[in-house]
């Protein structure tokens, strides 16, 4: 685990780990490739795939309604306080 987070790469040797293992048993990682538009992610499955748009659909109120709403109603602030 501390070397995927020093790295990105789970399998990359690291100066102090106690454990050694031959590059042939590890499979190969490759670098995640983000999207412009941010909607990137890798399967963490034996192919290691980036993909796009993971649970696109269930994630669209936070994606496109909100920021349209929060546009529609400009500078507007509420009145009310919160305790």
């Amino acid at each position: 685990m501390a070397n995927f987070i020093k790295s990105g790469n789970p399998n990359q040797a690291h100066s102090v780990s106690r454990v050694a293992f031959s590059e042939a048993a590890l499979p190969l990682w490759h670098a995640f490739q983000s999207h412009p538009e941010g909607d990137s992610y890798m399967e963490v499955e034996p192919g290691l795939s980036n993909h796009r748009g993971l649970r696109r659909a269930q994630c669209s109120f936070w994606a496109d309604y909100v920021p349209s709403l929060t546009a529609s109603i400009g500078g507007y602030k509420s009145k009310l306080k919160i305790r």
